[in-house]
């Protein structure tokens, strides 16, 4: 059984996220740590000098600006954490048998379908496009045979103003507690109104 998952360099490409916007508002403890780190230093080289005014003034700038940093970050969401979430919230709602809370998150029309690079157990997803076949395959393949799941990792990027991807890896057990595999699906995104829903669900690969 192949359980290692597939190549990095087979996995679907995200475009790059820019660098500014991640440390600033994804990922703000570098940068805030950064800030306090060299705020310290100078206050500690502030004791040995006989003009201290200005390094306390230099200090000080830094420590505001490392909780200005922090503060913004915790008040600015990206549409790449939203789409995170999202993810989130979709994979739950499979993973759970809830096939109306899957409606809500998407788009019409949607297409689900394998990746035109998946292999294996991946190619042997159907192609789905329409509701009530999802909910079908829930009650035929999810409901008796998922127990639990666990999210271990999502990746998000931007492809346009209101066109985003997530690539998600996802672990589910049976409901005895028994592994049952791994898998990395891609979802395209789309913003309707104040809403993100998903457009295209790809099976890349599937352990098995």
């Amino acid at each position: 059984m192949q359980i290692l998952g597939p190549d990095e360099g087979s996995l679907p490409a995200l475009p790059d996220t820019p660098i500014l916007e991640h440390w600033l508002y994804e990922a703000p403890l570098l940068p805030v740590g950064v800030l306090v780190i060299v705020g310290f230093v100078v206050l500690i080289t502030t004791v040995r000098r006989q003009k201290k005014t200005p390094s306390l003034i230099v200090a000080a700038v830094l420590f505001v600006l490392a909780a200005g940093v922090y503060l913004t970050a915790g008040r600015v969401t990206t549409d790449r954490e939203i789409l995170i979430d999202r993810t989130a919230e979709l994979v739950a709602s499979v993973a759970e048998g809830n096939a109306d809370g899957v409606r809500v998150i998407l788009a019409e029309p949607f297409r689900i379908s394998p990746s035109d690079n998946a292999a294996g157990t991946a190619r042997r997803v159907p192609q789905i496009s329409d509701f009530e076949q999802i909910r079908t395959a829930i009650s035929k393949w999810i409901v008796p045979f998922v127990g639990s799941h666990q999210i271990l990792e999502t990746r998000a990027g931007m492809d346009g103003p209101s066109i985003g991807r997530t690539l998600v890896r996802v672990r589910v057990r049976m409901p005895d507690g028994g592994l049952l595999g791994h898998s990395w699906w891609e979802i395209e995104w789309r913003a309707s109104g104040d809403q993100w829903l998903a457009t295209r669900i790809e099976s890349v690969w599937i352990q098995g």
